[in-house]
């Protein structure tokens, strides 16, 4: 094999940014305290607040997978049965690394599977083992490393002579192992913007999350002339407005701001409030709101409404 495939393995940094969980300078300041620590990068980065521990025990996981991967195909072969990023890939398998769940959770959600065919995320939700925002989370980082790795995959393979190619057959397979990575996802992407105008900082998380499994843009605020400024400069496809925020501006008087500027005149705009009544739907129309959802709701509900983006007239969804 030629140098520059012999210097894979890959170091954990690269796959880090290519998954864009840390920047290279977030990377080069944590290789500099590892001088003083001599703890694992990794470790480095979550005491430097870069990644939480869950989404660190998984990135390592995976690492490793793609390391020893990388070996065995070095060497011609192919890795053993039951090995592999096919296996550490699986929602299951990044869910147990995080410690989100046991492996009596994945039994019973997979005894459970096999007279309710539903995916295993769902059924580890109806099982209690995790909640809505843990499934969200961890399908972010699922999309994150999934990308990462055919990311790589790609530089290594560009540095093969053709007769390294044909010596690693089946390379392609080890990293083009998730059916959620076709072409569709990597270079169709809609790209869309969507402001989150929300004053709870944990809500906002939820929903950026949620978002981001779906590739939308984000932008945040977290008051009303903020978010005001924000539309006009960003000009987002989809804005997402709480109705009780601080600073003197509702999310009604928010969004008949923006509706009075001809520039966001396009503007898909959701009410999103605790509330309830026809009172709050009837203030919602008058100011211009495409669309009420009344919380708590499904991530679902909402990613299948901006999907959607029905406009014909304001109607109430839990």
């Amino acid at each position: 094999m030629n140098d520059a495939y012999n210097q894979r393995p890959l170091p954990l940094g690269q796959f880090l940014q290519a998954a864009g969980l840390a920047s290279a300078e977030q990377i080069d300041q944590a290789v500099l305290a590892q001088v003083a620590t001599g703890e694992p990068l990794a470790i480095t980065l979550v005491r430097q607040a870069v990644l939480e521990a869950r989404a660190a025990a998984a990135v390592t996981m995976v690492h490793e997978q793609l390391r020893t991967t990388l070996e065995w195909r070095a060497m011609g072969q192919v890795p053993p049965e039951g090995f592999g990023l096919s296996k550490c890939l699986r929602l299951g398998g990044l869910l147990l690394a995080c410690g989100e769940v046991n492996h009596q959770n994945i039994d019973a959600a997979l005894r459970r599977q096999a007279s309710y065919p539903r995916k295993i995320g769902r059924l580890l939700i109806g099982l209690g083992a995790i909640n809505e925002q843990q499934l969200t989370q961890i399908l972010v980082l699922q999309k994150r490393l999934r990308q990462a790795i055919l990311t790589l995959s790609h530089e290594i393979v560009a540095v093969l002579t053709p007769a390294e190619r044909a010596l690693i057959t089946g390379f392609a397979d080890d990293f083009g192992v998730l059916p959620a990575l076709a072409d569709k996802d990597l270079h169709t992407l809609p790209h869309e913007k969507v402001l989150i105008v929300e004053d709870h900082e944990e809500t906002r998380k939820m929903l950026r999350l949620s978002l981001e499994t779906e590739h939308y843009q984000t932008i945040e605020a977290a008051e009303g002339a903020g978010a005001i400024r924000l539309a006009q400069a960003q000009q987002p496809d989809v804005m997402l407005l709480d109705v009780m925020m601080p600073g003197g501006l509702d999310g009604f008087a928010v969004c008949q701001a923006v509706r009075r500027d001809p520039t966001l005149s396009g503007m898909f705009i959701v009410i999103l409030t605790a509330l309830s009544g026809q009172d709050v739907l009837s203030r919602g129309k008058n100011a211009g709101a495409d669309y009420c959802l009344t919380k708590p709701f499904s991530p679902t509900k909402l990613l299948n409404l901006i999907g959607a983006r029905p406009r014909n007239g304001l109607v109430a969804a839990i």
